[in-house]
C-alpha cells in the first residue's frame, strides 16, 4: 500500500497511524470525523489501483485499513465502515445504539441523519416535470431529488438524474405502479411519489391515493411525493402537466349569477386537496345587455378578492378577467356577481401543489 502524507492525515483529523506490512491502523476515531474519514478513503483508492469493491462492516474502537492479495479493503474492529471501489463512490456506516447506519448511498449521494425532534422537508427538488404518457402512464424526471424515511428523526438522501413511469394499472405495492392491489376508483385524485431502495441501490415509482402515507413495497424505505393527477369518470389519468410544483389543467364551471349572494363553488375536480394557490380566468360568458360585475374570493367574506367589471353589448372591454389566489379552505372558491339572468363563467387553469 501507498503510504499518505502524515501532514495531510493530521489535516484531517487527529490520530496514531502504524504500519506493519500492509497494515495501516488509525486511533481515536469518533463519529463526528466521518466526513474526515471520507477523504482519507477517498485518497487511499486514489494513490492505491489494487483497492477494490468490498465492504466490511464490524464492531469496534478504532479503524485498520488493509490491502490484500484478493485485491480487497478490509476495515476490521471498526464502529465505522467503508469503501467501495471501480467507480469511486464511497459508502460510509456508523454503529449507533448497537445499530449500523448506512451515511452512504451508492451512486447516489450521503444520507443525513437530523436532530431529535426535528424533520427536514423533504421536498427538494431542481427541474422536477410530470408528463402524461397515456390514459394509464404519468411519467416524472429531475434533475435531483431530496426523499425521506419514516424514521424519526428522518434520515434524507439524495437521488440525480431521475426518470421513472408510473402505471395506475399495476396492482400493488409495487415499484412502478400503485400501492394497493384493487383498482384506484374513478374520478379521484391520485399522488405520486419517487421511491429508493437503499439496500439495491434501485430507484422507483409508485401511485398512492394517499398524499403523505402510501404503502410502500419492500426494501424500499425512502419517498417523496413528486405530484398528482386526477382519474376520469371512466378512471383514465387526465392530460395535464406540471413543472415542478406548479400544475396545468383546463376545467370550466358555467355558472348563473347569484345577484350579490354568496357563492360557494365546489373546486375538487379541479385541484387535489394539497393545492396552495390556484389561478385562471373569470366573467361573462357572453356579452350582457348592460355592464355587470363579478367577485372571486377565498372566503364568504371576500377580503381576499379580485373584482371584474365587464362592459356591455356594445363594449370593447374583455369578457373575462384573470384572478390568482390562495387556497384558504381547501378545493373551495367564493364567489358573487351582479344580476340572475347572465351567465357567468370561472376557467381554473392551474394550481401550485404543496410538494
Amino acid at each position: 500500500m501507498k503510504k499518505i502524507t502524515l501532514a495531510l492525515v493530521l489535516i484531517f483529523l487527529t490520530v496514531t497511524l502504524g504500519f506493519a506490512g500492509d497494515e495501516m491502523t488509525i486511533k481515536a476515531f469518533d463519529r463526528t470525523n466521518l466526513n474526515r474519514l471520507n477523504n482519507i478513503l477517498r485518497q487511499l483508492q486514489r494513490d492505491n489501483v489494487d483497492l477494490r469493491n468490498q465492504i466490511k462492516t464490524l464492531n469496534g474502537g478504532s479503524v485498520a485499513v488493509e490491502t490484500r492479495q484478493s485485491g480487497e479493503m478490509y476495515v476490521p474492529q471498526s464502529n465505522i465502515v467503508g469503501f467501495q471501489g471501480d467507480s469511486g463512490q464511497i459508502n460510509l456506516y456508523a454503529e449507533q445504539e448497537g445499530e449500523q447506519i448506512n451515511i452512504g448511498v451508492p451512486g447516489s449521494g450521503m444520507v443525513h441523519k437530523t436532530l431529535a425532534g426535528q424533520a427536514i422537508p423533504s421536498s427538494y427538488f431542481l427541474d422536477l416535470r410530470g408528463i402524461y404518457l397515456t390514459a394509464a402512464e404519468r411519467q416524472f424526471t429531475a434533475d435531483w431529488l431530496t426523499l425521506h424515511d419514516d424514521s424519526t428523526p428522518q434520515n434524507t438522501v439524495g437521488l440525480s438524474v431521475i426518470d421513472e413511469t408510473n402505471s395506475i394499472v399495476t396492482a400493488g405495492p409495487i415499484a412502478g405502479g400503485r400501492d394497493q392491489a384493487a383498482a384506484f376508483a374513478v374520478s379521484t385524485w391520485l399522488h405520486f411519489f419517487i421511491i429508493y431502495d437503499p439496500n439495491l441501490g434501485d430507484v422507483s415509482s409508485l401511485s398512492s391515493l394517499s398524499a403523505t402515507a402510501p404503502t410502500l413495497p419492500s426494501g424500499y424505505t425512502y419517498f417523496v411525493r413528486v405530484g398528482c393527477s386526477r382519474t376520469d369518470g371512466s378512471g383514465d389519468l387526465i392530460t395535464g402537466k406540471q413543472i415542478d410544483n406548479k400544475a396545468w389543467n383546463k376545467i370550466v364551471f358555467e355558472l348563473t349569477g347569484n345577484d350579490g349572494a354568496a357563492g360557494v363553488l365546489d373546486i375538487s375536480s379541479s385541484i387535489p386537496a394539497t393545492a396552495k394557490t390556484v389561478w385562471g380566468q373569470f366573467g361573462m360568458r357572453a356579452s350582457p345587455a348592460a355592464a355587470r360585475w363579478m367577485r372571486v374570493g377565498v372566503e364568504a367574506d371576500n377580503v381576499i378578492r379580485q373584482n371584474f367589471l365587464t362592459g356591455g353589448a356594445s363594449s370593447t372591454n374583455p369578457r373575462t378577467h384573470w384572478f390568482d389566489l390562495p387556497i384558504r379552505l381547501s378545493q373551495r372558491l367564493d364567489w358573487s356577481s351582479e344580476g340572475t339572468a347572465e351567465e357567468f363563467i370561472i376557467i381554473i387553469l392551474g394550481f401550485i401543489d404543496d410538494l
